[in-house]
């Protein structure tokens, strides 16, 4: 996959870490929603809600970079970001984490992570987030 993992690491670190403290600039969300994007195509979710949520408001900003993204919009790309880098640390093959996502699990009621992520329902990838999390 395209994405590189310090580099998720690196913008969730940002997004995650100082959301309250600094500033993001709409530059470095664009970047994310970008790796975002990747992210979600590797994760075979480009036909979701989710998918279509991160593009259509990056063409918004690509269109006028006045444009500013919402704070749900940043919180769900620095969940989805924590997401992957955890995975990354957890699963050294590409094929193992794929099947971590598509795999339902007690801790998620039975869901599958990536049908709770494709939903594009904040509250959903955070619970996928805060059970990836309490695993490492």
């Amino acid at each position: 996959m395209d994405t590189d993992i310090n580099q998720a690491s690196e913008l969730y670190s940002a997004f995650e870490l100082n959301r309250g403290r600094l500033q993001l600039t709409q530059e470095k969300t664009a970047k994310a929603a970008k790796i975002v994007i990747n992210i979600l195509e590797f994760w075979e979710l480009k036909n979701s809600p989710v998918y279509s949520l991160f593009k259509g408001e990056l063409s918004k900003y690509e269109l006028n970079s006045e444009y500013e993204f919402s704070d749900e919009f940043v919180f769900a790309a620095s969940l989805i970001l924590g997401i992957y880098a955890d995975l990354r640390k957890l699963f050294l093959q590409n094929t193992h984490h794929l099947e971590w996502m598509n795999s339902a699990h007690k801790h998620l009621e039975d869901d599958q992570p990536s049908k709770l992520i494709a939903s594009g329902n904040v509250k959903h990838i955070e619970k996928v987030r805060n059970f990836i999390r309490s695993s490492l």
